[in-house]
């Protein structure tokens, strides 16, 4: 029996999203991309624990040593929090064709532009000609301003962030996201987060609960 998405090459995999049988090509470029697949799809979970070990051995190589270090310290100190960030990338890109890294990083930017201006008791949110690019930094820093509050830290089960601990949160996030633009085409960073959070990839489901879902934190 033919791949019922390409017409091609024979079905070999069962796939829970279309009721039918796909080729496994199909099935690893499409999935989470074309393929609205349930998150407790064998081939989605054993595709990326293969894409999360490829990740862990390629990561860093092209980052200088010293910030690499860095974000590895930081990454122990505040995993929790950005596997939190990385979900809630998953939900703005929800409902957008594409969320190119570009955009990402320059939101990132522009909210530790804005939380920079903040350590100088002002309180000025910096703007963007893109309005993308704005409404990445807005998101993300009412997210960050949420687990800088004691009220909405307790309610992701967190510990409170500083307002200094909040900027490296964004730092390591801007490293991830530097390290895919150089090895992968536009939006790919996004996909990988999908894949990883498939709970929270279509905009009709609802979050679960629990938070253990594989991430992109990884430590090389």
């Amino acid at each position: 029996m033919k791949c019922i998405l390409c017409g091609r090459r024979k079905g070999k995999r069962s796939c829970p999203a279309k009721n039918g049988l796909i080729c496994p090509q199909c099935c690893g470029e499409k999935r989470m991309v074309e393929i609205d697949c349930p998150a407790d799809c064998r081939y989605l979970r054993t595709g990326q624990r293969h894409a999360n070990r490829k990740m862990a051995s390629q990561f860093g190589r092209n980052i200088a040593p010293a910030r690499l270090q860095k974000y590895i310290a930081d990454l122990e100190r505040f995993a929790p929090h950005i596997m939190a960030l990385e979900r809630e990338i998953v939900r703005f890109a929800r409902g957008l064709r594409k969320l190119e890294e570009e955009v990402l990083a320059e939101g990132f930017k522009l909210a530790k532009k804005t939380l920079s201006t903040e350590s100088r008791g002002v309180l000025y949110q910096h703007r963007s000609p893109n309005p993308l690019v704005e409404e990445v930094a807005r998101h993300f820093l009412k997210q960050l301003e949420a687990l800088r509050s004691g009220e909405g830290a307790e309610k992701a089960g967190l510990p409170r962030l500083t307002l200094d601990q909040a900027v490296t949160c964004l730092e390591c996030l801007e490293l991830q996201v530097e390290d895919y633009r150089q090895s992968h085409e536009a939006g790919a960073y996004v996909t990988f987060l999908r894949r990883n959070y498939p709970d929270l990839a279509s905009s009709d489901q609802e979050e679960d609960s629990d938070n253990d879902s594989p991430s992109l934190i990884i430590q090389p």
